[in-house]
């Protein structure tokens, strides 16, 4: 987790050089970390550098799966692609975002709330109000309508 730098990744997207794509490195090492390294926290790290909201969340789903030559097929909510859903929720009491110097930035972050693969429902997440708790309710929960949360709320004045 040494790979980030806020000051790199302002003066970039200060000078309009915006990452073409955005992903996450998460392996065993990060399982159970706190805050956790995933990809909405690196998403949202993009976002306090300065990159608009909309552009991060394409380059880490539309324009991944472009690249990966998968569009139209994953990246996308539309007919006939893979019904892969990545369910978000704002929290703007998370714990503060760090690079790998230790500089930090606050106001939020976007945390998981569950998972969609093919259709069907496969994760649950459950956090905390300080992002520090993120925690799988369970997998292949029944139906959505069942889950113990709210489950989309959009960021206030977000996209």
């Amino acid at each position: 987790m040494t790979s980030f730098d806020f000051g790199v990744a302002e003066a970039a997207i200060a000078d309009r050089f915006l990452p073409d794509t955005i992903s996450s490195d998460f392996y065993r090492r990060h399982q159970g970390s706190s805050p956790p390294h995933d990809l909405p926290r690196t998403v949202s790290k993009l976002i306090a550098a300065g990159m608009p909201e909309r552009d991060a969340l394409a380059a880490a789903t539309a324009r991944s799966a472009e690249i990966l030559d998968l569009a139209g097929e994953v990246g996308t909510l539309a007919a006939g692609a893979c019904a892969d859903l990545a369910v978000l929720r704002w929290n703007p009491d998370a714990v503060p975002l760090a690079d790998a110097a230790g500089n930090v930035r606050s106001g939020g972050c976007w945390e998981p709330v569950l998972t969609v693969r093919a259709g069907e429902l496969v994760r649950a997440q459950r956090s905390g109000r300080d992002g520090e708790t993120s925690q799988p309710v369970e997998d292949r929960t029944p139906g959505v309508a069942e889950t113990p949360f709210p489950l989309l709320r959009h960021k206030p004045g977000g996209l």
